[in-house]
């Protein structure tokens, strides 16, 4: 992705969370995460819980921490990847309970599915899962991986991510509104480390270089 483009959608995204904040500040959001959740739950079903109960622990603080762990104990991710990832989300967990305790937004008033404490806005879990995943799927494009097999996983880990997003308002934890600044965020935070991830590598790239030249 070329900088000029980066910084535009970095500039799209986080306006549009500035947007979602004046609305929530305003009382203004709440006919959208109403009207959201009312067509959401028409397509209730015990099959679609149960399949949302199961996804949304794929973003839950002990799944994320044992995939990392597990991922470094493979060697899956080289050590600045592996680094880089750790930052990613510990940023993101941090700007997500910074946010939640100077917004104070309660969670919605229903019968959750599942149970869940603290503030509601921005959703956790969708920062979360959007910052993994999301993180693993730039690694996945950058990665020497046959064409068709990138597309497959990162299409599988988009969907993840979605499925994810729309258990936590399935489920009654959420709004809708909290899910999307998540990802807003998350993918803001994306844009920008992996901006400094590809300048170290550019950098090394280029200094391998003139170290061949000179010998």
């Amino acid at each position: 992705m070329k900088t000029k483009t980066r910084w535009i959608i970095l500039s799209i995204l986080l306006f549009a969370f500035i947007v979602i904040t004046i609305l929530l500040l305003t009382d203004k959001i709440y006919s959208f995460d109403t009207f959201f959740y009312n067509f959401l739950i028409s397509f209730k079903s015990q099959n679609l819980t149960n399949y949302f109960k199961i996804i949304t622990i794929f973003a839950n603080t002990e799944t994320i921490i044992i995939l990392l762990v597990l991922s470094l104990l493979t060697l899956f991710f080289k050590k600045k990847d592996a680094l880089y990832l750790t930052i990613t989300i510990i940023i993101s967990t941090i700007a997500n309970q910074l946010l939640k305790y100077i917004f104070q937004r309660p969670r919605p008033i229903l019968i959750n599915k599942i149970i869940a404490t603290g503030y509601s806005f921005p959703s956790g879990h969708a920062m979360a899962s959007t910052s993994f995943y999301g993180f693993i799927i730039y690694l996945i494009i950058n990665s020497n991986l046959n064409k068709k097999i990138k597309w497959i996983t990162n299409i599988l880990l988009t969907l993840l991510i979605i499925s994810i997003c729309l258990s936590r308002v399935y489920l009654g934890v959420h709004y809708a509104s909290d899910v999307i600044a998540g990802v807003l965020l998350s993918s803001s935070l994306l844009l920008v480390i992996t901006y400094i991830l590809k300048g170290k590598k550019d950098n090394i790239f280029g200094e391998n270089l003139i170290k061949k030249k000179i010998k």
